[in-house]
């Protein structure tokens, strides 16, 4: 085996669902790439205003389609990505004298799929235009002054909100898709931890038991880490955003490097201290998971 084993693991499981021909990220990406073509071709009345049927509410319809498209490639193809990421994953471990090493080799790629997915699938820039700029522009496109009525330039005002249309209506679309993406990838991990019987702490649906006893399976000991290890995940966020020149702003912009969350841990949304909160669990989680104790001293 080459020495970078968890590589071909992450492969092994990344390529059906990201990378291959006839993936569902590719064919979603190649509809994303033709928004243009399919919405908006030819809908560039030059000299004129804009057109009534390509108003701002496009983006929903356009929306809807995409994940209409969407379900019905996973629809069918779901089944069949998962089995041949299976006997993707069966072959690799195969090649191993040792099974306990392949699984701990398979684990770890978990854990760098994990990170992927949050990393380059969960976070997905902000648009260039948000809908008030967009409304803005549309209002622009619309009104047509006298010299424009004269001359029928109103070229300038009508292109600049069709591009920018478009521009927002792929974001969004993108958004949706590499989210998506991210899910499904997890979701094998699960379906990997079943079929090898690991009880990894990447897989969030390993047994049948109870939700509510799946969440709680710290040792009780442990149990009163989580709000202070979460307080600290925050801390360490907070401070490296600081040190990269980010401050705080009512709303995130990448721009100017302003972001709603630099605040003390206290003052987060509770949606936000979950985030940290489940941050700390996986953690302990991996800890306990690899065989080590975590004791108080007296």
């Amino acid at each position: 085996m080459p020495d970078d084993k968890t590589k071909l693991f992450f492969e092994a499981i990344a390529g059906p669902v990201l990378y291959d021909e006839v993936s569902p990220y590719r064919l979603m990406t190649k509809k994303l790439n033709d928004i243009d073509i399919d919405y908006f071709e030819g809908a560039v009345p030059l000299g004129k205003t804009v057109d009534k049927e390509i108003e701002i509410d496009i983006k929903h319809r356009i929306l809807n389609d995409f994940v209409t498209y969407g379900n019905e490639l996973l629809t069918n193809r779901a089944q069949t990505i998962e089995k041949v990421v299976v006997q993707n994953v069966r072959k690799l471990v195969a090649g191993y004298s040792d099974r306990s090493e392949a699984l701990r080799d398979l684990n770890t790629s978990f854990g760098q799929m994990h990170r992927f997915v949050r990393k380059q699938l969960c976070f997905v820039p902000i648009p260039m235009y948000d809908n008030t700029e967009l409304q803005e522009l549309y209002a622009a496109a619309k009104r047509v002054t006298l010299l424009e009525r004269v001359t029928g330039g109103n070229d300038k005002d009508v292109i600049k909100y069709y591009h920018a249309l478009i521009e927002h209506c792929v974001w969004a679309c993108r958004m949706l898709l590499r989210r998506r993406a991210g899910q499904f990838l997890m979701q094998m991990v699960d379906v990997l931890s079943r079929e090898f019987d690991m009880r990894s702490c990447w897989a969030t649906s390993y047994n049948d038991e109870p939700e509510s006893k799946q969440k709680n399976d710290l040792p009780k000991e442990l149990l009163p880490m989580v709000e202070p290890m979460a307080k600290h995940v925050h801390d360490v966020w907070m401070r490296t955003r600081m040190e990269q020149g980010w401050t705080y702003g009512k709303e995130r912009n990448d721009n100017e490097k302003k972001h709603p969350c630099l605040v003390p841990y206290e003052e987060l949304p509770e949606e936000e201290k979950d985030y940290d909160r489940k941050t700390s669990i996986e953690t302990l989680r991996f800890i306990i998971g690899h065989g080590f104790r975590i004791e108080k001293d007296s």
